[in-house]
């Protein structure tokens, strides 16, 4: 950096992409190793298997095994770069990254809790974590009456903007020497 000095927000993107490239990766191999274990100790065949859904109606619905389980990693990625970004934020703001990792976890675990809490309010579906977990509506049991989901899209896209524009801001004016 001394020699060919990179501009601050080369530094701050690198950062970021290279935490959420670590990050899908981990939830790569988690994939496989589960794929493997699975395979191990229920047999390969179980993927071809169909996947059952009780729709509204109360008829069971078949579906595809391995689309159920791609979807809900899918989905579970959507949840683990909200959760990146705002470790990441947490960083940026308090320059801590322990307790960026620790408040992430602890925030991680109580998250869903406290969503729950605060949907008994109006205002409790705009609550982060109330979007963040998009697995229900794979069965079409969204969390709250009136969440569905493009509205849970769209408050994760507004919540994953705020949480990079405070983190670019305060990176940008904050002294590089302190």
């Amino acid at each position: 950096l001394l020699i060919r000095p990179a501009s601050r927000s080369k530094i701050l993107l690198s950062k970021y992409l290279t935490t959420l490239l670590f990050a899908a990766t981990l939830l790569v191999i988690l994939f496989i190793a589960a794929l493997i274990v699975n395979g191990f100790m229920y047999g390969f065949g179980r993927l071809s298997l169909p996947h059952l859904v009780v729709n509204d109606t109360g008829q069971v619905q078949e579906k595809s095994m391995l689309f159920y389980v791609l979807a809900t990693y899918g989905l579970k990625l959507i949840e683990l770069v909200m959760i990146v970004t705002l470790a990441f934020m947490i960083s940026t703001v308090f320059r801590s990254a322990s307790m960026a990792i620790g408040l992430s976890i602890f925030i991680l675990a109580v998250g869903q809790g406290i969503a729950i809490l605060f949907l008994r309010y109006t205002w409790g579906k705009y609550f982060l974590f109330a979007n963040t977990d998009l697995t229900p509506y794979l069965a079409g049991q969204p969390l709250a009456e009136g969440m569905t989901l493009g509205f849970s899209i769209t408050m994760l896209v507004v919540y994953f903007l705020l949480f990079n524009v405070l983190s670019w801001e305060i990176f940008r004016r904050r002294d590089v020497a302190a």
